[in-house]
């Protein structure tokens, strides 16, 4: 799918919007609607025109995408405006990209200085970059790429573009000719040519573009989500959306009901996958790791993180090897004043990295009291202020507490189980400090030890918007791929194992107190007797 922005729009929940300058009257224009599983979501709209400059002949492409849903009850809102701009031959000359939400604002400008080199300015939530690019791969606008599909006479098209909402990565589009197709829809008739497209960074979604002889796209469907987009009417789509919950959609059910998802010892997760390796799609570390695997499946070990009477001093004498994780930028901003009193505030006389990390936790846990899944992606500023948000404004928060304390940490996504409002995995984020080892935080769910119902996938320094691209491209990689099984499990008291009978249809749910307290938790069960 050409358009992986709408990817993006739909895995960061980003609220955008921007104004364009006025121009030309257009000599291309047309709506589409954009759909999942038959639920309007929205629309978007392309426009192309001529301009003249220095006396040079322009030819300028205005992208814009709305979509309307809800998340978990929230409303959400989507608006986003691109623009792009190469010359008569079909060379890029410059972009610009205005992207505002809820919790972040983005400018980003990009000028090409010659074929192969661009120079890039960008500012996120104040905090400002400029710098130069080499390009490897020569790269193709809008205009340009419409040409290379017209007429059809190429069995495979490949290209690269830039995709300024994902940090300005060069993407490469491969697109194989299927053959001619007929369809009928509402606003739509006749043959066209259908291509299977395949983009570079995102492996695991499959896509499928229809074009008619000028080389326009006139449908567009992808795996993901079961994402839709067709030429429609304007006076039939703006503004008419029906209330559809993305929610439901992103998470990943069990068969599998934990009574006490914070009092678990160690699970065994059986984790399967449609197209990308599962060997590689989890962090491995020494809570987590992976005990056997087959073709697309892994069985994944992921034990408790648990703190006896260990001390872990503070401060920290020599943090070289950690500047990467203490660093401010336009997401972690631990360099604030007001983050920085808090973190001091917190800290007191407190001599033990671990029992500060733990008062931060449960401090941003307490003062972040209005869960709002509406917000986008607040920086930790932002949060301290505003004191709303979800799992990432909390993550945000509380690494600035840390790094603003001298404390090195990074944030997680993975994925985490959840028994409301079903049994299901959903997808979360935490912390990582370093007290004197690695330990994981969780400031939306605080608890004396961190369960493994946590399931990590990767990890990063958010420090700035590649980082946070990162995030959504591995988000993107496993979403609607996977499927998870608990096998077994064991608590932290009472002895008690949870034990999955897999010998029906409709697996049980059991669990066998020891009467051995002796008895290894970890060790496993071979034999029962019901």
């Amino acid at each position: 799918m050409r358009d992986i922005k709408i990817f993006v729009l739909l895995i960061s929940i980003i609220l955008i919007c921007c104004t364009n300058d006025a121009w030309a009257t257009p000599f291309y224009e047309q709506y589409y609607q954009t759909k999942i599983k038959d639920n309007n979501i929205g629309y978007s709209f392309i426009s192309q025109e001529e301009k003249e400059e220095d006396g040079k002949k322009l030819i300028v492409t205005n992208k814009h995408y709305e979509l309307r849903f809800k998340r978990l009850g929230f409303s959400v809102k989507i608006l986003q405006d691109f623009q792009f701009i190469e010359d008569a031959d079909g060379n890029p000359v410059s972009f610009t990209a205005d992207m505002e939400s809820k919790g972040e604002v983005i400018n980003i400008k990009g000028k090409f200085l010659s074929p192969k080199r661009l120079h890039v300015t960008s500012v996120i939530n104040g905090d400002s970059k400029s710098e130069e690019m080499e390009l490897k791969k020569d790269i193709l606008f809008p205009y340009a790429i419409s040409r290379l599909f017209q007429n059809h006479s190429k069995a495979m098209i490949e290209y690269s573009t830039i995709d300024p909402t994902n940090d300005v990565k060069i993407v490469t589009i491969t697109a194989e000719k299927v053959g001619l197709e007929t369809i009928v829809d509402a606003n739509l008739q006749g043959n066209f040519t259908k291509y299977k497209v395949a983009v570079d960074i995102l492996p695991s979604i499959g896509s499928y573009e229809w074009y008619d002889n000028e080389g326009r796209v006139v449908k567009e469907k992808s795996s993901l989500l079961g994402l839709e987009k067709v030429i429609a009417k304007e006076s039939e789509i703006v503004g008419k959306v029906d209330s559809y919950d993305i929610f439901y959609k992103s998470i990943i059910p069990v068969k599998a009901h934990i009574t006490d998802p914070f009092n678990i010892d160690n699970i065994t997760y059986k984790i399967e996958t449609q197209s990308e390796s599962p060997e590689e799609m989890f962090i491995i570390n020494d809570k987590q790791r992976i005990i056997h695997s087959r073709e697309n499946t892994i069985y994944l070990k992921i034990k408790n993180q648990l703190i006896d009477n260990e001390s872990f001093k503070y401060p920290f004498t020599d943090t070289k090897d950690f500047a990467d994780y203490l660093k401010s930028g336009p997401y972690i901003t631990s360099d604030n004043p007001e983050i920085i009193i808090q973190a001091n505030s917190i800290v007191g006389q407190k001599k033990d990295a671990y029992k500060i990390a733990k008062a931060m936790e449960r401090w941003v846990f307490d003062n972040v009291n209005t869960k709002d899944l509406s917000v986008n992606f607040a920086n930790a500023m932002q949060v301290m202020q505003a004191r709303q948000g979800d799992c990432t404004e909390h993550s945000v928060l509380l690494a600035s507490l840390l790094r603003a304390a001298g404390i090195p940490s990074k944030v997680v996504v993975g994925l985490m189980y959840t028994n409301v409002p079903e049994d299901a995995f959903v997808y979360h984020m935490w912390v990582s400090a370093y007290v004197g080892r690695w330990i994981s935080l969780d400031p939306s769910f605080p608890n004396d030890n961190f369960s493994p119902v946590h399931i990590a996938i990767s990890e990063y320094d958010l420090n700035n918007l590649s980082s946070k691209t990162d995030i959504v491209l591995d988000v993107v990689k496993s979403f609607t791929t996977l499927k998870i099984s608990v096998l077994n499990y064991s608590t932290i008291s009472n002895n008690v194992i949870g034990v999955k009978l897999s010998g029906s249809d409709n697996p049980w749910d059991i669990k066998v107190n020891l009467k051995n307290d002796s008895v290894n938790l970890a060790t496993p069960i071979k034999n029962i007797s019901l």
